[in-house]
């Protein structure tokens, strides 16, 4: 007969199952992205990390600690890096690309691994645990805190109004005005000119008008 504690388990893993196929589904999405939401993204992390410190404590060494928290902030400076960013109707975009499930697997072994150590070992990890996924919140959210600065302060470039051209020698035809209306390429933002058949930045197909 199963105890409280197998049930539990049983729960935990069916409720673990569903949101890998739930994140599995919805990763790709593209999603609004502002300021704001990677403030909020770096704060809620940071403040559970320092509470739990302040209140549970931790039993692993100092160094350690500090060894994972620096390796956590490399993975989230990566996919900070690795995620597409762009501005679309004025409002900027955000996309996840592979290496978020690559850093996501790279995470949860690591936090799989620390548990078990500690578990065989009588050590409260659960420190350890937070230090590495708080450090890759942080590297994320600040790396795309940044490049969305970046990309709001670039100034838009300054185009002379279109330009008719002279009448052709068919009565009632005349050529088409130059189109100096600025498009961006929906993969990374980057801007497309005007006889561009690929983006200069990621090569991307570029639809024709």
């Amino acid at each position: 007969m199963l105890n409280i504690f197998q049930f539990l388990k049983y729960v935990s893993l069916i409720i673990s199952i569903f949101l890998v196929l739930r994140m599995l589904r919805k990763y790709r999405r593209v999603k609004a992205i502002s300021k704001k939401n990677c403030l909020i993204g770096i704060f809620f992390p940071v403040l559970i990390l320092i509470v739990y410190s302040v209140i549970i404590g931790t039993s692993l060494p100092p160094n350690v600690l500090f060894l994972l928290f620096v390796f956590g902030l490399v993975l989230g400076l990566f996919q900070g890096k690795k995620t597409k960013i762009w501005i679309e109707s004025n409002l900027p975009r955000a996309q996840n690309t592979v290496w978020f499930l690559v850093i996501w697997a790279i995470s949860y072994a690591l936090t799989h691994l620390l548990i078990a150590v500690g578990s065989s070992m009588s050590m409260n990890v659960g420190i350890g645990t937070m230090s590495l996924t708080t450090a890759i919140a942080l590297g994320t959210q600040g790396n795309i805190m940044v490049r969305l600065s970046k990309l709001k302060a670039s100034p838009q470039p300054v185009h002379a109004a279109a330009v008719p051209m002279p009448q052709t020698g068919i009565s009632g035809t005349s050529s088409p005005e130059v189109n100096n209306k600025t498009r961006y390429c929906s993969e990374c933002g980057h801007e497309v000119f005007q006889n561009d058949r690929f983006c200069r930045s990621c090569g991307r197909d570029v639809p024709k008008r």
